[in-house]
């Protein structure tokens, strides 16, 4: 079962990391990304995120993908 490591968020919008680049700099990252416009699983920007002020959330703790996907389906 696949894990949510971190997540970072922006208003209403949501990018969860499953798998990162563990090489050198961690400029990618693999994850759900929720836009508001209807949700996807892709290759994430690190480094995008951070340029635009994306936070992370220093809250969150790795849990099971599919809990994070029940959440966000009920919400």
């Amino acid at each position: 079962a696949a894990t949510v490591y971190l997540h970072y968020f922006a208003g209403n919008m949501d990018w969860y990391i499953l798998e990162r680049d563990v090489e050198g700099e961690q400029l990618q990252a693999f994850g759900y990304a929720d836009l508001g416009h209807g949700p996807e699983l892709g290759y994430i920007s690190l480094a995008e995120l951070l340029e635009n002020g994306i936070e992370l959330d220093l809250y969150f703790h790795p849990q099971p993908w599919s809990d994070v996907k029940k959440k966000k389906e009920a919400a």
